[in-house]
């Protein structure tokens, strides 16, 4: 084992699965964890991760969940890794990746009980140098909110759920452009990072369901209290994937001590 194997920027640990992350443009992010924990699909037997990255939604809604996990992504290298990374867990035999858009999938007879997406937003910004960070960032280039609402009413099946997360300034735009394909929110959390101010992030659970049905609405807070710990409602989401101190312990100091008596 090469000190390089235990570089925290090349794979990131959770309690159940390690995600290898080193070809992928963006890494493991606080987003992605979070719609990973809260998105929930009673019942599934079929779920699509769209823009899968490096797979680590796909591997929380697999641990959490006992359907099938379909995961797709423009980006070859992304496919590439997150393929790698399923067929290296527990879940191996029910996961998938596959270079496919989001709108190209959608013109297959497939259906799916849920789908989930971190999607591209940063809309109208300077893109950055990097054409594949390009791609996995600015939904202007790759896929527009109202491309992944009418995409996702023609891949869901009538009772199925659709769950993203996006900027919080973006909520009422994505109630406009959900509502053309008749799906209504019917889950919302607000996501702040310090509690005393207002909410970055919004993660909205769909299905097709009326305008006039109320979704159940919360609010939390990730920022770290001075003792290390987090709010109760943000360590209740993550309590099930993220390493406690003693465990990231063990494991990265076991790996240290390989590296150093020169074990394989």
């Amino acid at each position: 084992m090469s000190s390089q194997e235990i570089d925290t920027k090349a794979y990131f640990h959770f309690r159940k699965f390690a995600v290898k992350q080193d070809l992928c443009p963006l890494k493991v992010g606080t987003d992605a964890v979070l719609l990973g924990a809260w998105a929930e699909f009673p019942n599934a037997e079929k779920i699509l991760d769209v823009g899968t990255g490096t797979g680590v939604i796909a591997l929380m809604i697999a641990q959490r969940h006992k359907a099938y996990v379909k995961a797709i992504d423009i980006n070859p290298i992304a496919v590439e890794q997150s393929a790698d990374n399923f067929k290296n867990n527990l879940w191996a035999n029910r996961m998938h990746s596959r270079h496919i858009s989001v709108q190209e999938l959608a013109y297959t007879m497939q259906k799916f009980d849920g789908i989930v997406c971190n999607p591209p937003f940063f809309t109208g910004c300077l893109p950055s140098p990097n054409g594949e960070k390009n791609q996995a960032r600015h939904s202007d280039l790759v896929m527009p909110l109202k491309d992944l609402f009418a995409s996702s009413a023609n891949l869901l099946q009538p009772t199925g759920l659709l769950a993203l997360v996006l900027p919080a300034e973006l909520y009422e735009k994505s109630l406009n452009a959900a509502s053309a394909h008749k799906l209504y929110p019917i889950r919302v959390l607000w996501v702040k990072t310090l509690a005393d101010k207002p909410p970055k992030r919004v993660l909205l659970q769909f299905g097709f369901t009326t305008k006039e049905e109320q979704p159940d609405v919360n609010e939390i807070s990730i920022e770290q209290l001075p003792d290390g710990s987090f709010y109760p409602e943000y360590q209740g989401l993550i309590d099930n994937y993220f390493l406690c101190k003693e465990e990231r312990k063990m494991i990265f100091g076991e790996r240290k001590r390989a590296v150093v008596s020169g074990e394989k």
